[in-house]
């Protein structure tokens, strides 16, 4: 169910039959090599929340699709919010849906730079009025899957995202664009913004990229089936406990 697409009638029966979580895709607009959209970080989340959706249960949420983008920020196209602004949108929005009746706000996150600032945003929000918070970052919370398929080439912008790509918006892949030299590997103690390319290897070898669509698509698949597992733990954890908000009811 997608919320913006409900009308208010129809979601004030849904909160009262027990509908409690709220899936929030959001991600950032920036440069993904010469090879993947501007909007890479807000394509995969919202496939992902929409999985986990439709497998948890729940209504999914429009996308925020600005967040806070730092390496990226010289090339054309990416555009940032500051930190600030960007924990006080998640915050608010939180307790917004708090207020509005869920209890639980998953917030499905494309972009690494975003994740303090949700961080932070949904511990105060849930400090404030009781909504209780989540950010998933997908590469980081399936990484076993992602070893698992691409063990070779993972970074920004290369094995792990362009496949996730490719099996959330297919038609928005641009491999004829591709650069096998349009990358930087990352490495520690080493800082520089923008960066000099727009693709950043995780690891020194020279990444290697598989364009194979079923394979993918499988990726992708299971990629959802272990966060689903995860995220649905947490929520019937806190449906079972017992927090200082309920106490104090």
């Amino acid at each position: 169910m997608k919320l913006a697409e409900l009308s208010w009638v129809e979601l004030k029966k849904l909160l009262d039959e027990g509908l409690d979580t709220v899936f929030v895709p959001v991600g950032t607009i920036e440069a993904h090599g010469k090879h993947l959209p501007l909007g890479t970080d807000v394509y995969i989340p919202e496939k992902i929340a929409e999985v986990l959706c439709s497998k948890i249960g729940g209504v999914l949420a429009p996308t925020i699709p600005y967040g806070v983008t730092r390496s990226m920020i010289g090339y054309p196209g990416s555009l940032t919010l500051t930190a600030g602004t960007f924990r006080s949108m998640i915050k608010e929005l939180a307790i917004s849906f708090g207020k509005k009746g869920f209890k639980h706000v998953i917030f499905v996150n494309g972009h690494g730079g975003n994740t303090d600032s949700i961080k932070e945003a949904i511990r105060e929000a849930y400090m404030e009025v009781g909504v209780k918070g989540m950010v998933i970052d997908w590469w980081l919370a399936a990484r076993s899957v992602v070893d698992k398929y691409y063990p070779v080439g993972q970074g920004h912008a290369l094995a792990e995202e362009t496949a996730a790509l490719i099996a959330s918006r297919d038609d928005l892949l641009k491999k004829e664009l591709y650069d096998d030299d349009e990358y930087v590997p990352y490495q520690e103690g080493l800082w520089a913004y923008p960066l000099p390319a727009s693709a950043l290897a995780y690891r020194k070898e020279k990444p290697i990229l598989d364009f194979d669509v079923e394979k993918a698509k499988r990726f992708l698949e299971e990629v959802c089936e272990y966060l689903a597992k995860e995220v649905e733990n947490v929520i019937e954890r806190w449906r079972r406990g017992i927090d200082i908000f309920e106490r104090r009811a």
